[in-house]
């Protein structure tokens, strides 16, 4: 029996028979913006660290979260992390809209 099952059997005190049926859940698939998923995709040139996205850090910042009015992210990831019902990375709030 491999360890993880043999620790799962002593810890919960299951049978063998459950202990072989036992199958561990794989974490969620990670979701990312759309611009990151794109082959062949360059980052921005020249940006200056002020400049970059906090998220991707490829892309220029400037996409303006409402109501809390940050401008940190690129507008990809901006609408992404929006269209998920997502929070400002910077300051928590609800995002409300982004605008470009």
């Amino acid at each position: 029996m491999e360890l993880s099952r043999f620790i799962l059997a002593t810890s919960l005190r299951l049978s063998s028979a459950s202990v072989e049926n036992y199958q561990p859940t794989p974490p969620p698939a990670a979701s990312l913006p759309d611009h990151l998923l794109l082959p062949g995709r360059a980052m921005e040139a020249n940006l200056a660290e002020e400049q970059e996205c906090v998220v991707c850090m490829e892309q220029k910042n400037g996409a303006e979260l409402r109501p809390c009015g940050h401008k940190d992210m690129c507008f990809g990831c901006a609408n992404h992390i929006f269209k998920s019902g997502g929070h400002c990375p910077m300051c928590r709030a609800v995002i409300a809209s982004v605008k470009e």
